[in-house]
This record gives C-alpha cells, sequence and structure tokens, in this order.
C-alpha cells in the first residue's frame, strides 16, 4: 500500500511540474507574440515568483509592454508597484499616477480607488483633497458593480489598507471612507 502512495505522489508531481512547464511555455509563447494578457500574467508571475524565483527584469518587461497595450491589471500593477517602490522598483510618483491614472480612464475599479486613496491620503505627492478623492471613490464604486469579481480586493482589505496609511483621520476623512467602503459592501459581488 505504501509503495502504491509513493508511486501516486511522484506520478502527481511529475504530471504537475509537466503541466507547470507546458503552461509557462504557452504564456511565454503568446506574451512574446504581443498578447496583453499573457504578458500581463507572465509578467506578474515573474514579480511575484515563478516556483519561488522572481525575475524582475522579465517582470518590468512584460507588466510594462501589456501596460504599453492598455492592459488595466498591468497598468495598475505597474502604477502601484511605482508608487510602493517594491519588488526594487524606484519609487515613483510620477509614474504612479500616470498609470493608475490611464487604467481609471479605462474603467478600471481599483486604479480608480487608488487615485482617490492618493489625494485621500495626500500620497503620491499629491496635496490631500477629499473632493477629488470623493469623486475617484465614486467612480470606483460605480465601476466595482461593472467589474463582475475582476479585482481580488475585497472591501474590507481596501479599509484595511486605508486605515493603514491613515492613522490619525478626520472627522471628515472617516466619514468619507465609510461611505466608499459601504457602497462597495452593497454593491452583488
Amino acid at each position: 500500500m505504501k509503495k502504491c502512495i509513493y508511486l501516486f505522489i511522484v506520478f502527481f508531481l511529475f504530471i504537475n511540474n509537466s503541466v507547470k512547464a507546458d503552461y509557462l511555455s504557452d504564456l511565454t509563447k503568446l506574451a512574446d507574440e504581443g498578447d496583453p494578457i499573457a504578458q500581463n500574467n507572465l509578467g506578474y508571475s515573474y514579480l511575484v515568483g515563478l516556483d519561488g524565483v522572481t525575475d524582475i527584469d522579465k517582470a518590468i518587461y512584460y507588466l510594462n509592454a501589456a501596460a504599453a497595450q492598455g492592459q488595466v491589471n498591468a497598468m495598475t500593477t505597474v502604477g502601484w508597484t511605482y508608487f510602493t517602490g517594491e519588488y526594487g522598483a524606484p519609487q515613483d510618483n510620477e509614474q504612479a499616477i500616470y498609470w493608475n491614472q490611464r487604467a481609471s480612464d479605462a474603467g478600471f475599479t481599483i486604479a480608480s480607488y487608488n487615485i482617490g486613496f492618493f489625494y485621500y491620503s495626500g500620497l503620491a505627492g499629491l496635496e490631500q483633497d477629499l473632493n477629488i478623492a470623493k469623486k475617484y471613490w465614486l467612480l470606483s464604486a460605480y465601476q466595482w458593480v461593472d467589474s463582475e469579481g475582476l479585482h481580488k480586493s475585497t472591501a474590507d482589505e481596501l479599509l484595511e489598507e486605508i486605515n493603514e496609511y491613515n492613522t490619525n483621520p478626520t472627522n471628515e476623512m472617516i466619514e468619507l471612507r465609510n461611505l466608499f467602503i459601504t457602497l462597495l459592501k452593497s454593491q452583488p459581488i
């Protein structure tokens, strides 16, 4: 019995690695042919690590290629990475705003949230402006409905992020934050 279990595990690991290799090969082929979704997926895989191994140069190459073609996930990832300086990227507020604004203009809810978040918090080189933040957060809430779960964040995760960056909000900030989160939570997802 132990031998059967061992053989099954070895077989499963072999098949699993074979499927991963085929997937990566197919994804790379599509990305190299210019498919923006494949470029985004491959770039993100290199960014967070393929089997635990990251390749920042390849991640940047593929994500920027996808973003240049208007792939909104890539635009938002590139923009957020420039904002945080994660993964060895230079912190560049101008690029953070540029890419998130492009994705917001294309209708991507998380990018609209990000721009509102920058204004709400006075981050990314922007002055705090709750009126502009409200405009973007209302847009994000509207886009949230149409995104059909394409965003990975939940309202609670966004609330946690807002609170993390704003440890001492004014009453006006709290009201705006609560309005935004309430709108997101009232949407069917």
